[in-house]
């Protein structure tokens, strides 16, 4: 699936299965691809969510919105680290994303119980 980012001058195709995560940063939103790669592109992260998930039906969407700073590409993440307060992303230059316990819980669930779903 690809994103569509449509600009005054412009048209961007972002292929989603290459981002391992979206971050919050005021009226931008600043995507982190598999290879390492930052793009920052103009819009909440409320916004480009809502695109993403009307691409997918409710149970395919590989992103989740973690807290108001973060969404996450659950197809990439390699390790929650409740106690140390950490989730690890598989990228070229990934940087442990710290996040608080609960929501680190939360996720684990949610992908527990995705995972009973389809297996």
């Amino acid at each position: 699936m690809k994103l569509c980012i449509n600009s005054r001058d412009e048209l961007k195709l972002i292929d989603l299965k290459d981002v391992c995560y979206m971050k919050a940063c005021g009226n931008y939103t600043d995507f982190y691809f598999v290879d390492g790669k930052t793009k920052s592109e103009t819009g909440c992260l409320s916004l480009f969510t809502k695109q993403i998930e009307e691409l997918y039906s409710d149970d395919d969407c590989p992103f989740v919105r973690v807290g108001r700073s973060h969404a996450v590409n659950i197809e990439h993440i390699i390790l929650i680290n409740i106690p140390q307060r950490t989730l690890q992303i598989r990228a070229a230059t990934a940087n442990n994303i710290i996040l608080p316990k609960k929501l680190l819980k939360e996720l684990r669930d949610f992908i527990l119980k995705k995972n009973r779903r389809t297996t």
